[in-house]
């Protein structure tokens, strides 16, 4: 007793464990929502963050490349056509000497108005370095159109004149006045005149920014090192939109109308970034003394800006609103919210999975406790109920032994009784300690069953003959329905014996105050194969409803068999289950208020068929 109330201390703290955790596992769902929510909106916003400042750093390179050509053809004031010619030709082979992308440019044009106020365009050859006049290219057309307005805005001296785009979109090319971006304030006063004549015209190569810078600009500043890489796409405004370059393939404009960042190309660098790029291409061009550096100037008393300083001839915005490139990024998702929605999503159902199998884990300990707590109690009934079964026999064969010891009984009548009384209690002992040992044979797996065939009728005869004494102290009536043909099966004779006798037993016991039961064999066939049935029936009043589910677990009783204190163990059926199966057949119970029947299904054989070796359940 001791031990069950052990058992019940730790039974009733497992209780409170588990429902403390499916408690805690209720509060902890809401909070580990929120919290998700709040840690994937700040995560969000730091990449959108970082994601805006990869995009600004990928531009600004951009323009950084853009404004060194600007600089390197940035030309010192002269009057003479020949000397501009020449200075030309010498900042382009400069430029291919020194800077770190001189495919950038594809081609230098001179253009000037002549003599018949007419625009002539010359190209610079760089194998001769002279300038060969052609006629304007057909996508120079709106350049050109810009040119003679400004010369017709030029004559009439009124109204505001019209200006050259400094950034031609459709070439593409950078357009800047002859003088401008002289390498000092004067010169680039003098040379900004309304009335300068001459551009110098710097074409870019289309095809080497698509197919070169821009790609390892992406893959500098946007590459994702962890996934896909973002997609990115560089357009030129305009009604239709022409896409200048494209990550992904396969993606339309409108795919990035929900751009995560979006940034300007052409754009005028920052004035500190100005210093240092001009320091380097003052170097290059040695119009810079070496060491010199942007944040170094002459302080004196009336002294100018050092050389180094960016010119005053670069203006704050160098290129217009209109014609510049856009450069469009966004997840492969469609939007990083997207993305993150489903991140978020992903993991609420990773946690959501987490906490589902810790509060199952938590409802399996409370049950598993419950049929724990189930289990010891119907152990403790199993020993009371097999105490006691053991006692009466036991107790009934010591009297009769004492009797006949004292001499109480001398007749011979007498004597026969008490044997036979002393026998047959012997018998219900011996079963009893059989079944134990046969159940606990069947649960460690150590039951070996012999093959033969097998007569039902011969199992049936011996079954009802183990039940005698039963049958005589009940005054029960049992009746056998055999079939006109001998059936025969595969098995163990003793083991499928032993299942008939205790269905036969139960039958009697539970079948009220004036015994029927009968037992039947056929055969029958089903869709695989042939087999036999042995029903034992009563008319007792059944078994309840809520035992039907249970009758086959060790140690069960049901309510009607302990309200009325029938004898037994709770292993009978348990047995006749174990047995029944491991000859390949199977148990079946139909019950009702007219009484029960059970069922073994078994499989046929025929009488000349080979048994095989014993098996183990």
């Amino acid at each position: 007793m001791a031990g069950l109330k052990q058992f019940r201390q730790r039974f009733q703290f497992a209780m409170a464990l588990g429902v403390t955790l499916l408690a805690l596992i209720a509060l902890a769902i809401p909070l580990r929502m929120e919290s998700m929510r709040e840690v994937s909106d700040a995560q969000l916003e730091r990449t959108q963050r970082r994601l805006r400042e990869a995009t600004h750093r990928f531009t600004d390179d951009f323009d950084r490349e853009i404004t060194r050509a600007l600089f390197y053809f940035a030309l010192e004031p002269s009057a003479d056509t020949h000397q501009l010619e020449q200075q030309l030709s010498e900042r382009f082979e400069l430029w291919a000497e020194h800077s770190p992308h001189p495919k950038l440019v594809a081609s230098v044009y001179l253009e000037r108005e002549s003599n018949r106020h007419q625009h002539e365009l010359l190209r610079l050859d760089s194998t001769t370095g002279q300038f060969l006049p052609l006629d304007w290219p057909p996508h120079f057309s709106r350049l050109l159109s810009e040119l003679e307005n400004q010369q017709d805005g030029r004559s009439r001296r009124h109204g505001q004149r019209p200006s050259i785009s400094a950034f031609q979109d459709e070439i593409p090319a950078l357009v800047l006045p002859a003088f401008c971006c002289g390498t000092s304030e004067s010169s680039y006063r003098r040379s900004a005149a309304p009335d300068a004549d001459s551009h110098v015209i710097i074409e870019l190569a289309k095809s080497f920014i698509s197919g070169e810078l821009l790609p390892d600009l992406a893959e500098r500043h946007l590459a994702i090192h962890d996934g896909p890489p973002y997609q990115i796409a560089v357009i030129r405004p305009g009604d239709p939109a022409e896409v200048i370059f494209q990550s992904t393939e396969g993606l339309s404009i409108d795919d990035f109308s929900t751009s995560d960042a979006q940034e300007q190309l052409f754009d005028t660098l920052h004035r500190e970034h100005l210093r240092e790029l001009w320091s380097d291409v003052g170097l290059s061009l040695g119009t810079l003394a070496p060491g010199s550096g942007p944040n170094r100037t002459d302080r004196g008393r009336g002294s100018r800006s050092s050389r180094s300083d960016v010119p005053s001839s670069v203006p704050s915005q160098t290129w217009q609103e209109e014609g510049r490139w856009q450069v469009l990024v966004r997840h492969p998702a469609g939007s990083l919210q997207i993305a993150f929605d489903r991140r978020r999503r992903r993991n609420m159902l990773l946690s959501l999975g987490i906490l589902g199998l810790l509060g199952t884990t938590a409802v399996l300990l409370v049950v598993s406790t419950q049929r724990a707590q189930k289990f010891a109690k119907q152990q403790v009934e199993f020993v009371s109920s097999v105490s006691h079964e053991l006692r009466t026999p036991l107790s009934v064969i010591r009297m009769a032994a004492r009797n006949l010891e004292r001499g109480t009984i001398r007749d011979a009548e007498g004597v026969k009784r008490y044997a036979t009384l002393i026998g047959n209690e012997e018998l219900r002992l011996t079963e009893m300690v059989e079944r134990v040992l046969a159940f606990g044979q069947t649960q460690s797996n150590e039951k070996a069953y012999s093959r033969q065939t097998v007569s039902l009728r011969e199992v049936i005869d011996a079954a009802l003959a183990d039940c005698r004494p039963l049958i005589e102290e009940r005054e029960a009536r049992v009746e056998a329905n055999l079939s006109s043909d001998e059936l025969f099966t595969s098995g163990d004779p003793d083991a499928l014996r032993q299942a008939v006798q205790n269905l036969v037993a139960n039958a009697v016991k539970h079948a009220g105050l004036q015994p029927h039961v009968t037992i039947e064999a056929t055969a029958t066939t089903s869709t695989k194969r042939s087999e036999i049935a042995i029903t034992v029936k009563d008319r007792g009043p059944g078994i309840a409803k809520k035992d039907l589910a249970h009758i086959f677990e060790p140690f069960y009783r049901g309510s009607r068999a302990v309200k009325d204190q029938t004898r037994g163990s709770g292993l009978g059926l348990t047995l006749v289950k174990e047995i029944v199966e491991a000859h390949g057949g199977k148990v079946t119970v139909k019950s009702n208020d007219r009484g029960t029947a059970f069922t073994l299904q078994l499989p046929a054989t025929a009488p000349g068929n080979t048994p095989k070796d014993s098996t183990k359940d």
